[in-house]
């Protein structure tokens, strides 16, 4: 006799749009708009964490990783809150790149009657059986797994950017902090104020009117702690607080915040403070003039380093690969982190057994005290 009890179950509750679930921690992601940058933290970053990226001395790399932040939370509907001190948010908002729909579909190669590819590049005769290196990192994880799953990392091109439209209809909270008459000591609070009232409607706590874990809110805040915040930026006891207050707030919320900082203009032991507050650090360290002119760099810009990765509910955090030598180039249209590789480099076995001369019987064995001489270099 078969039974008729039938478990219930709750339904699978569905998911924020842009985000999906981590498979390594069980926590919520969100991508940064990057698709090498989400490989490279294990899928995205979390929600009710903070990322931190340090700023190079020779450029500004760092606004690109937060307009492809930006970009990424406009085209998945998320809540934007933005506040700057050195440019007016409305400037930042208006660059924001473009999803990219030309990429979608990738021109085929043309092919001749035997079926050989005609567009395919000719190489030195040394590099035709080295195997082919995959120098974008998590390139051949991009694809997604379920062809119906909504899309989580979109591409986007640099030299387009979204329209004007757009902006209006998206939910955009902004502080210009340089258009407040705020005393030094008040400017974080002010924005721990304004970021209060903007991240009240994500609390996690179920109180009346809130809509937790039905849409995100993507935090961004170019360029904190600099000397156009504040002239009393040097004094670290208002920034650490405020970061302290900031990563509170982010964990009670579904939230997820993107910050860059010039560490290199703070004492070492606050940017070691300021490290510990975040949960997420990356770092970007542009070549300088005489690096770039090395012919091994000269189709990067710079060094990426994974300063700190989030340690959620546990002491080791969840590394999905060993980070190997990673390098940053800025295109025309995209921002890449891929891994160094040098090319080879032809040894002297190879190039002496290529090019060996070949003594056919009767010119002479190289055993007899004047053997014949086909290269100079045989002896």
């Amino acid at each position: 006799m078969t039974s008729s009890f039938v478990r219930k179950s709750k339904p699978a509750r569905a998911l924020p749009r842009g985000a999906r679930a981590s498979t390594q921690q069980g926590f919520l992601l969100v991508s940064s708009g990057v698709s090498s940058l989400d490989y490279l933290l294990g899928g995205g970053i979390l929600v009710g964490t903070v990322l931190l990226v340090e700023e190079d001395k020779e450029g500004s790399y760092a606004d690109v990783v937060l307009k492809y932040f930006l970009a990424e939370g406009l085209a998945q509907s998320n809540a934007l809150f933005i506040a700057s001190a050195d440019r007016p948010p409305a400037q930042i908002l208006s660059e924001i790149p473009r999803v990219d729909e030309s990429r979608e579909a990738a021109p085929k190669e043309k092919k001749d009657g035997d079926g050989a590819s005609t567009d395919a590049m000719q190489i030195a005769w040394r590099y035709q059986n080295s195997a082919t290196v995959q120098t974008e990192v998590g390139a051949s994880t991009t694809a997604p797994s379920n062809p119906t799953a909504p899309p989580y990392c979109l591409r986007f091109d640099l030299s387009q950017h979204v329209a004007p439209e757009q902006l209006q209809a998206a939910s955009i909270a902004q502080m210009h902090m340089q258009a407040r008459a705020n005393p030094p000591e008040n400017m974080y609070a002010a924005l721990r104020r304004g970021l209060s009232e903007a991240i009240a409607p994500f609390r996690l706590a179920p109180t009346p009117g809130t809509r937790a874990m039905e849409s995100l809110l993507r935090i961004v805040l170019p360029s904190l702690g600099s000397p156009a915040w504040s002239p009393g930026w040097t004094d670290s006891k208002h920034l650490l607080g405020f970061l302290h207050g900031l990563r509170g707030l982010v964990r009670t919320s579904s939230a997820a915040a993107v910050i860059t900082m010039p560490t290199h203009l703070l004492p070492p032991d606050v940017a070691a403070s300021v490290r510990a507050m975040c949960d997420t650090v990356v770092a970007l360290h542009a070549f300088s003039a005489s690096v770039a002119k090395h012919p091994a760099f000269k189709d990067y810009h710079g060094v990426f380093k994974i300063v700190q990765l989030p340690r959620l509910n546990g002491l080791v955090p969840a590394a999905p690969v060993e980070f190997a030598d990673l390098v940053f180039k800025l295109r025309r249209t995209a921002f890449l982190i891929e891994t160094l590789h040098l090319p080879p480099e032809e040894g002297e076995e190879v190039s002496r057994s290529t090019h060996a001369p070949t003594h056919t019987h009767g010119s002479g064995s190289l055993c007899q005290p004047n053997p014949t001489k086909q290269n100079p270099l045989d002896f």
